[in-house]
């Protein structure tokens, strides 16, 4: 009688654990799709367009133990602003020429600006 009590206590253990692993494969490969839907979005590479503008202004971010990230605010001709991360040796320049990298993705049409220069 025992033994037929340890056997079945014994299946059900496997059943438990197989139940186990099978829950923590399905969440790692839903954070496997996750993240390579948000790096496919952020960096996938698209149509790049080179724009001239004029930056109007400078802006920082507080990050915890890193400081501040700039950017450089800038207008486009649409009216549009936006914010493109300035490079580190890059020094600030109001009212400067910019030219900008449009970037619009091809797969999920999001439009990023890089730097590029000062003209």
């Amino acid at each position: 009688m025992k033994q037929d009590a340890r056997n079945q206590l014994d299946k059900f253990e496997r059943q438990e654990l197989l139940k186990n692993v099978f829950r923590i494969s399905c969440v790692a490969v839903a954070l496997l799709i996750l993240i390579s839907a948000l790096l496919i979005y952020r960096y996938s590479p698209g149509k790049a367009i080179e724009v001239s503008e004029v930056v109007t202004g400078p802006h920082g971010v507080p990050v915890p133990k890193r400081g501040e990230i700039l950017y450089l605010i800038v207008t486009l001709d649409n009216g549009k602003i936006v914010e493109v991360k300035k490079p580190n040796g890059v020094l600030y320049k109001k009212s400067e020429p910019v030219r900008l990298l449009e970037i619009k993705s091809s797969f999920f049409g999001n439009v990023r600006y890089d730097f590029k220069t000062y003209e």
